[in-house]
């Protein structure tokens, strides 16, 4: 089984130590980072990983995504015909299989199409993981938006399966609540 770490990290920079002690404890093969808040393409080596990013557009340390491979684990970049800030990699390690990374802020207006031609390039078998930013009860939030609604549809029509637990994923520090806007989704064969 390959071991993937998935985190929004909100600022690498600033969480790069806890990271570091993530992966010593997990030894996973790959990790999987969201909100980066990294200038253009630039990216913080991480020892014993390859990483591949993709930031937000515009010269702002916003949002970003960053997929750090394990060196020891054979991987191949998957270029992605897509403006969403997404990174994709096929990987051999126990089996192949292909992982891609996302973040949609909150106010990127997306449509089901977006997520579609993504999921459309991904190889199968594959694993998204990422800050969707979509909400629904289906994964444990409380409330649904019109974001959660479409992961809903992706899911159904193309027989994916849904790997959340049901377990918060955010807590909102001031308002002292929790939501569920990231989403781990596998094809079936997985």
């Amino acid at each position: 089984m390959t071991n993937i770490i998935q985190w929004n990290v909100r600022g690498l920079r600033a969480n790069f130590e806890e990271l570091r002690l993530l992966c010593n404890q997990y030894n996973p093969q790959i990790v999987a980072v969201q909100e980066c808040q990294l200038r253009k393409d630039k990216i913080i080596n991480l020892t014993g990983f390859s990483g591949l990013t993709k930031s937000s557009p515009g010269d702002n340390a916003t949002g970003g995504v960053t997929l750090y491979v394990n060196k020891s684990v054979l991987f191949s970049e998957i270029k992605l015909d897509t403006d969403l800030q997404a990174v994709a990699v096929r990987v051999s390690a126990k089996k192949t299989l292909t992982v891609c990374n996302v973040y949609l802020p909150p106010s990127l207006d997306i449509n089901f199409s977006d997520l579609e031609h993504l999921i459309q390039q991904l190889p199968a078998p594959f694993v998204l993981v990422g800050d969707l930013n979509a909400h629904s009860p289906l994964w444990g939030d409380v409330r649904q938006d019109s974001r959660g609604q479409m992961v809903e549809k992706l899911l159904n029509d193309y027989s994916l399966c849904l790997l959340n637990t049901g377990e918060p994923t955010y807590r909102h520090h001031s308002h002292h609540s929790f939501s569920v806007p990231d989403v781990s989704i596998c094809d079936p064969s997985l």
